[in-house]
């Protein structure tokens, strides 16, 4: 048994959650993957983030979503702008 990841309430109600910004034709490969999913649904990932993940103590900064999967990546906004 681990400790739930600090901030996170499996039982609030949400409420707006993360706002994710789109940026066209970025990558940041300079970031290692920290998970992948095998669709490119942009609402399932967003969930994904906010609940599979989280619930794990992954704190996704970003996805990126190519052809025919996403990967997540563990950093802040700036890092990932500076890594594109």
């Amino acid at each position: 048994v681990k400790p739930m990841a600090q901030g996170f309430d499996p039982l609030a109600k949400d409420e707006g959650g993360t706002q994710w910004e789109v940026i066209e034709d970025m990558d940041c490969p300079s970031i290692d993957n920290i998970a992948q999913a095998d669709t490119t649904d942009v609402d399932t990932l967003k969930k994904a983030c906010e609940t599979q993940l989280k619930r794990k103590g992954i704190d996704v900064g970003c996805f990126v979503v190519d052809d025919r999967r996403a990967y997540f990546k563990q950093c802040s906004r700036e890092e990932a702008l500076a890594a594109k």
